[in-house]
């Protein structure tokens, strides 16, 4: 007797909260062949997350099963399977109401038909658009008729019903791409603040997501091993842990520290871990074993920079005379100097080799929270709380330029050809005879104007910018604005007179 059939249907697989769930039905599913009782069947729907797609690879030979992608499905086909589901639902309804034997009609049954591939259409669109433009709409709700508009792309169908809704203050709308592109543009899922994030050098080569779980604490700094390979993450609960970036796996377990770890940094050669805590102590640690190599003590919250031996763990100088918390230190590229920031407001320089004061940076009207050598050693730049970025003749301790921000900067490097500052407020062009920052003063009382990440009239805010348009400079003539941004695009924008 032949086998009865059965059908199992699986409906949004990616919707799974677990990954592992997700390539666990898979190799379930992959046994079917093995039910002798019945003939089962199963039909699947989902989107190509990664687990699903490597569970068929790995598990599924290609001779069980068929794909099906929907936008590769003939368009009369589509047409035929959106009618079936209109008579189906409006035949209950005729049921339910009473409705006439005639109804809904054939010319209405064939306006619906036509509509429905154009409907699939702007409800992808609409997720995509929504989705882009989360965040703003719940910081100002308003901004659905501004930013979400002005900046989706000119064929967004979205964007061009809705066109006309744009407000007519600005005249002058800056260009956007034409589709809506893949790229990411916001990494959510964590419950708690972010406090560090790190690059892996070997981004964009396939690695897959991990979360890497363990820390009894909050994790305050990580960082990826020059190759990539590995990734430390130090923490609260007092350990530095190594992973492999590839699985997610724990490999080592730093323990000693008697405090919170609140920074770590691979060696050059990926072979060796530094770690810095609330104990007072800088320790080193063999990356492939997890030993402790040295154990660097002294630092007392005592205002000071101190030089150590990294082979011997000796400390080779101590570094007086900042009157606050020391922020930040960086060593010249020849190692002969090393520059200090400090909540004291200035910025130290010291000669490494007999631990003397050369310089004292003074000009910061609040705590310096970073410093940076140019690659020629000749110069000095430091990021400041009181919304500065400042250059410095490492020679004469003058200062050369004073750029300012609408926001604090906490971050400066000079680019590696020196040609530029990359900081967390943009990226200052320098100008390669004088070293000046070249940027244009801002001038009051226009109009129209820039506080990132808001464009302002007449200092009130009225569009919100997304990232990449937000500038690396701008400037403004009476009632227009000019934005360059880091990629080399530049955005015009208008205000209606």
């Amino acid at each position: 007797t032949p086998r009865p059939v059965v059908v199992l249907v699986i409906d949004a697989l990616d919707e799974c909260d677990n990954d592992k769930d997700m390539r666990g039905l898979v190799a379930v599913l992959a046994k079917a062949k093995d039910v002798i009782a019945v003939k089962l069947r199963v039909i699947l729907t989902s989107r190509p997350e990664t687990p699903i797609r490597l569970g068929f690879t790995r598990d599924v030979p290609e001779i069980l099963h068929h794909d099906l992608l929907l936008h590769e499905v003939p368009q009369d086909i589509v047409d035929a399977d959106i009618c079936l589901f209109f008579y189906d639902q409006l035949g209950e309804m005729k049921e339910m109401y009473s409705l006439p034997d005639e109804w809904p009609g054939i010319d209405c049954m064939n306006q619906l038909e036509s509509r429905g591939t154009t409907l699939r259409a702007f409800l992808e669109d609409a997720r995509r658009f929504i989705l882009r433009n989360r965040y703003v709409v719940n910081l100002a709700p308003l901004q659905i008729y501004n930013s979400a508009l002005v900046f989706a792309p000119t064929q967004s169908l979205v964007r061009n019903i809705f066109l006309r809704q744009i407000p007519q203050l600005l005249a002058r709308l800056p260009n956007v791409q034409m589709y809506w592109s893949a790229e990411i543009l916001k990494l959510e899922g964590h419950d708690e603040w972010v406090t560090a994030v790190a690059f892996s050098r070997r981004a964009g080569r396939g690695i897959g997501t991990q979360k890497l779980e363990g820390h009894d604490a909050w994790v305050t700094a990580v960082a990826f091993s020059p190759d990539g390979h590995a990734v430390a993450s130090a923490s609260w609960d007092k350990t530095v842990r190594l992973w492999d970036a590839a699985t997610g796996e724990q490999t080592q377990k730093l323990e000693g520290h008697d405090g919170g770890v609140t920074a770590v940094a691979f060696s050059p050669d990926g072979q060796a871990v530094a770690s810095a805590s609330g104990d007072k102590t800088v320790r080193l640690w063999d990356a492939a074993t997890g030993e402790q190599a040295q154990k660097l003590e002294g630092h007392d919250s005592d205002k000071t920079v101190r030089l150590w031996n990294a082979a011997t763990g000796e400390q080779t100088q101590k570094l007086e005379g900042h009157d606050a918390w020391v922020t930040a230190v960086a060593f010249s590229p020849d190692g002969h100097a090393v520059a200090s920031a400090s909540w004291d407001k200035t910025v130290r320089l010291w000669d490494a080799a007999t631990g003397e004061q050369t310089q004292k940076l003074e000009g910061h009207d609040g705590g310096v929270t970073a410093v940076a050598f140019s690659p020629d050693g000749q110069a000095v730049a430091s990021a400041s709380g009181d919304k500065t970025v400042r250059l410095w003749d490492a020679v004469t301790g003058e200062q050369m330029q004073c750029y300012t921000s609408p926001n604090r900067p906490t971050r400066v490097r000079f680019t590696d050809d020196g040609s530029a500052l990359d900081t967390d407020v943009g990226i200052l062009s320098l100008n390669p005879l004088s070293r000046r920052i070249n940027t244009s003063p801002s001038t009051p009382n226009l109009s129209i104007s820039l506080a990132s990440p808001w464009l302002q009239y007449n200092g009130m805010d009225i569009l919100w910018l997304p990232h990449e348009y937000r500038g690396v400079y701008s400037t403004t003539y009476g009632r227009n604005l000019v934005i360059g941004q880091a990629s080399g695009a530049v955005s015009f924008f208008s205000i209606a007179t």
